[in-house]
């Protein structure tokens, strides 16, 4: 995006800061504290309220891979989605060829639940999908020490 397409939705659909009803979504931008240089972002999106259900999402600058920023970053948004919003399960979208990010999604405890052929128009060809998903039974199982003590 160019400078004045991130400028516009900094003032509208970027501007949230809470989730309070499906549909809505939640995009973070995560800054390098020691820069602060945004490398990336977290989204979560909540899509029913009926079945608990959100989809998270990320990017992030590939200069800034391998110190863990993605993965800390996710992972807090998972929390806000299982801990705060009380989602059932929340599941990610990832183009097949991305490995990093099919990397970060097992790092962060979700698994594999589909494997979809030429299921999107992405950068001039079919990609295909990998879909992954985390239920909020195993999220708890993952932090037997609580949330307050989650970092």
């Amino acid at each position: 995006m160019d400078r004045a397409s991130i400028e516009r939705k900094l003032s509208s659909e970027w501007i949230r800061s809470t989730i309070t009803a499906p549909g809505e979504g939640l995009i973070l931008g995560v800054e390098l504290r020691e820069t602060s240089h945004v490398i990336g972002d977290v989204t979560l999106q909540f899509a029913s309220a009926e079945h608990r259900s959100g989809e998270i999402g990320w990017i992030f600058h590939p200069d800034y891979s391998g110190h863990g920023y993605a993965t800390e970053a996710a992972h807090a948004i998972l929390h806000l989605g299982f801990d705060q919003l009380g989602l059932h399960r929340i599941s990610a979208r990832i183009d097949s060829r991305n490995d990093p990010s099919v990397r970060l999604a097992e790092r962060l405890g979700m698994r594999r639940e589909a494997y979809l052929r030429q299921n999107e128009w992405f950068k001039g060809e079919w990609s295909d999908e990998i879909g992954v998903a985390l239920l909020d039974d195993e999220w708890v199982a993952q932090h037997p020490e609580g949330v307050a003590n989650c970092s």
